[in-house]
């Protein structure tokens, strides 16, 4: 039966839809779950579709979300930005906006994708809602944590290797067949635990979401270089972003190249150790160099030098210079001048 008419029906027999007696009244500002599908124009209150990007393929998770079942605002489908805005005082985020979810009994009652969740708020009352299970499919991510929500707890924070992390869906067993695009594979999350997730088809990366653009969600990467990588971040932007690809979406790994060390008091090669392979050298011998917290300091030594100067001789360091004795050019010949040059050392003139 169409959700409009289950609606209407729901209308005339409990008053559940658009009734001034409004289920989870009691339900939180603010619950925090994520929902897939399209939104509604404002204007028109005409849906504006249900399909959220999950890979650069194109590939699309089905909801009913994004279809309209009444008159804006309130209806299923309708935008909203607070529980208030809803009939069944409850407005939830999904892929493209925060709409006004679709009440339901079972399962059977939602969408393709989607799943009846109990929802609470926080006066501990519940309200079931159609859920898509692809909410955050695909979202850049960190932690596990930021990838769960109602129907959702077991979806996780894949590492995916140079690409970064992203949210997958739980699958196998009884779970649903994964969203189009997408296939059940052996992953590993981010806290090291093994599970069977919804990911892209091997070579396809993951696509941003319009939800995902708009709060620049973002994972960690590495720019990698001569002799290592450095930590980097993608992140969803919208077009015109800094960073952004043409059009918007996931961008290359942002942050520095690993270069050779410097004594600069930074991690220059990314190792984790800093001013590790540094050197300095100010061309003094009579001085030892090293660098110490970032900077390069010199003190006196001792040994044998060159002052380079032609009419020393016995040159050593003394103070942190390099000091000679003046050389004895006198040939023993009394019929020449003995006399020395700085360019040339020792000179005989008759």
């Amino acid at each position: 039966m169409n959700r409009q008419w289950v609606c209407l029906l729901a209308t005339v027999v409990i008053a559940a839809c658009g009734s001034d007696d409004k289920p989870g009244n009691s339900v939180g500002a603010d619950v925090g779950v994520d929902t897939a599908g399209g939104g509604v124009d404002a204007t028109t209150g005409d849906a504006t579709g249900g399909d959220a990007a999950i890979t650069d393929t194109g590939a699309a998770s089905d909801g009913a979300a994004g279809d309209v079942g009444g008159t804006c605002p309130g209806a299923t489908g309708c935008p909203c930005t607070a529980n208030e805005d809803c009939d069944i005082a409850l407005c939830l985020e999904t892929p493209k906006g925060s709409v006004c979810p679709a009440p339901c009994t079972s399962n059977e009652s939602c969408g393709a994708g989607e799943v009846c969740v109990g929802v609470s708020g926080s006066g501990g009352d519940s309200i079931s809602v159609c859920v898509a299970r692809a909410v955050h499919l695909c979202d850049p991510c960190k932690a596990s944590s930021s990838c769960g929500g109602p129907g959702l707890s077991d979806a996780r924070c894949v590492d995916r290797g140079d690409q970064g992390a992203f949210c997958g869906v739980a699958c196998g067993g009884d779970a649903p067949a994964c969203p189009t695009g997408t296939t059940c594979q052996d992953v590993t999350d981010v806290e090291g635990k093994a599970s069977k997730q919804c990911m892209p088809d091997a070579g396809a990366t993951c696509a941003c979401s319009p939800l995902a653009m708009k709060k620049e969600l973002s994972t960690t990467c590495k720019v990698a270089g001569d002799g290592g990588a450095c930590p980097g971040v993608r992140a969803c932007l919208a077009d015109g972003k800094e960073n952004a690809p043409a059009g918007g979406g996931l961008s290359a790994c942002i942050g520095s190249k690993p270069t050779a060390e410097t004594c600069n008091g930074a991690d220059d090669d990314c190792d984790g150790k800093t001013d590790d392979e540094a050197t300095c050298d100010d061309g003094d011998a009579c001085t030892t160099d090293a660098c110490t917290e970032g900077k390069c300091t010199s003190s006196p030594a001792l040994g044998a030098c060159d002052d380079n100067d032609p009419c020393t001789e016995g040159d050593t360091c003394a103070g942190g210079k390099c000091v000679g004795a003046a050389k004895d050019c006198d040939d023993k010949k009394p019929c020449t001048v003995d006399a020395c040059d700085k360019t040339s050392g020792c000179t005989h003139t008759p």
